[in-house]
Order: C-alpha cells, then sequence, then structure tokens
C-alpha cells in the first residue's frame, strides 16, 4: 500500500511539474509574442514617420531651395568681403544688396521654422554690413600695403572697415549654423 501511495504522490507530482513547466513555457510565449507586437509597432511607426518626412520634403523642397541659394549668395558676399572688402556702398549696391537682405526676411517669414530665427540674424548681419560701409573714394589699402589717409581722416574709415569685416565673420558663421540646421530640418 505504500508504494500505492507514494506511486500516486509521484505520479500526481510529474502530472504537476509537467503542468507547471506548460504553463511557463505558455506565459513566455505569450511575453515573446507582445514583444514582437512591440517591435513590429515600432517599425510600423518609423515606417509612416519616413514617409511623413517625405512627405514634408516634397512639400517644402522650394523652400528648401531657395533658403539654400540664399545661404550660398550670403557665404559668397562674406568670403568675398573677407578677402576684397571692405566694400563701399556703391560696391554694396553692385552686389544687389538689397535684393539679398530681401530674400532673407521673405523667406524668415514664410519658411522653416527652425530656420526663421538664423534667417532674421543673417538678414540683420547683411544690414550691418551695409550699415558700416566704407566711404566710397576707393579703397583704405594701397597696393603697397600702406594705409591710405581719406579726406585727412582714417579713423572712422578704418572703424568701419573693422566693423564690415566682423560682421562678414559673423556672417559667415551664421550662415554655417544655418547650414546645419537646414539640414537637420532636411534630414540629411
Amino acid at each position: 500500500m505504500l508504494t500505492f501511495i507514494a506511486g500516486l504522490v509521484i505520479g500526481v507530482l510529474t502530472i504537476l511539474a509537467t503542468i507547471v513547466v506548460a504553463w511557463r513555457q505558455r506565459v513566455i510565449q505569450l511575453h515573446d509574442r507582445d514583444a514582437d507586437r512591440a517591435i513590429e509597432r515600432r517599425a510600423e511607426l518609423e515606417r509612416e514617420e519616413h514617409q511623413a518626412k517625405i512627405a514634408r520634403r516634397e512639400q517644402w523642397q522650394p523652400e528648401y531651395d531657395a533658403i539654400r541659394r540664399r545661404l550660398e549668395c550670403g557665404e559668397e558676399l562674406a568670403y568675398r568681403l573677407l578677402r576684397y572688402g571692405p566694400f563701399s556702398a556703391s560696391q554694396f549696391e553692385t552686389l544687389d544688396i538689397a535684393t539679398v537682405l530681401l530674400n532673407s526676411e521673405i523667406l524668415a517669414a514664410r519658411g522653416v521654422e527652425g530656420l526663421r530665427e538664423k534667417l532674421l540674424a543673417i538678414a540683420s548681419c547683411i544690414d550691418d554690413l551695409v550699415r558700416n560701409a566704407v566711404p566710397g573714394q576707393g579703397p583704405l589699402v594701397a597696393a603697397d600695403g600702406q594705409c591710405k589717409v581719406l579726406d585727412g581722416a582714417l579713423k572712422t574709415p578704418m572703424r568701419l572697415a573693422v566693423l564690415q569685416d566682423r560682421a562678414a565673420r559673423d556672417l559667415a558663421e551664421l550662415i554655417k549654423a544655418a547650414r546645419q540646421v537646414l539640414r537637420a530640418e532636411w534630414g540629411d
């Protein structure tokens, strides 16, 4: 009889162990299925975000191209000033700075939100360049590298030249920062 009871207890324990193992495997299977669903949802959300990003790109492609052209124009101006400057008001008119300034302000008003402040700062910097135009009597530095005296006073034109140089350097840095923001907004 003792053998019968021991066999019965062992049989019950074996059945219970099998049930516990099966139950544990089912719980693990459910957790794995939930994890797989979460991964699938995440992948679907990423696909939807990618599709939305492509749709936004197509939507603001004209603004992107216009902003990129304005940044190239401003960059050319900054480096032209740094290399060949300082410029006089007539030289700025020749470069059509007023149009560059106007276009920067227009793009800031209708462009991408993240670039608005950068474009306005660029427009302000271009305005500083124009305000610091040197008198139009010619270059401040002669061919031999010596400073020329303009109308008996060199101090004011040299100060304007230094301010113009600083504004050109600031403009180059602002454009660099704006390009980074533009690339980030575009998704490069």
